[in-house]
């Protein structure tokens, strides 16, 4: 069953390492001011889409909390 993330993303993509290499799995969120942080780096795009995940439930809490 796939959980929906509700996390604006800019860009996803994977960095290259300075030698060459593909490195890490980053996302950029398009809105940092919603509560999340504005660039995440992971090993894999699985750990990038928990964390993702992760930011999207900090995002509503701390919306929740504003209201």
């Amino acid at each position: 069953m796939a959980v929906e993330v509700q996390v604006a993303i800019k860009s996803v993509g994977v960095a290259v390492r300075s030698d060459g290499l593909l490195g890490e799995w980053v996302a950029t969120l398009h809105d940092p001011a919603a509560g999340v942080d504005s660039t995440l780096m992971y090993p894999t795009p699985e750990t990038l889409r928990a964390a993702l995940v992760q930011e999207a439930e900090r995002a509503e809490r701390k919306r929740a909390w504003v209201r």
